[in-house]
């Protein structure tokens, strides 16, 4: 601590946590653990729904999913997020390109929950 207070300045780091799904329709994306979720989509079609936000009437969680398709294209239902999109395209996308990576950003309101989920899509190859 500093003669007026903390000093807090510098950069942050954040824990991720890395999946890979070889099998399956279904995954569970927990909020409750990690801030980053990088995941290998090595199947498809997967489905994505969402479990343990950190909630709270007055709290803004944030979460980066970073989705990796590997060698195929990868059919994918993200649950009913609210999209927010700079050029107006309001969608979640359900196919992802092979050897893509696609980047999903949310920030989730108040005591969380899928309609309460701001989520902006960006897909590199």
């Amino acid at each position: 601590m500093e003669t007026n207070g903390w000093n807090f300045r510098g950069t942050m780091s954040y824990q991720k946590t890395t999946v890979s799904l070889n099998s399956g329709t279904n995954y569970a994306l927990d909020f409750g653990t990690n801030n980053y979720i990088e995941i290998n989509l090595n199947t498809s079609p997967m489905g994505f729904t969402t479990v343990n936000p950190h909630g709270g009437a007055n709290n803004v969680q944030s979460a980066t999913l970073i989705l990796k398709a590997g060698s195929s294209a990868r059919t994918v239902v993200f649950p009913a997020w609210k999209v927010l999109s700079q050029n107006g395209a309001v969608f979640i996308p359900t196919n992802l390109p092979a050897l893509s990576t696609t980047v999903v950003r949310l920030e989730l309101l108040g005591a969380g929950g899928d309609a309460n989920t701001l989520a902006r899509f960006e897909t590199f190859k």
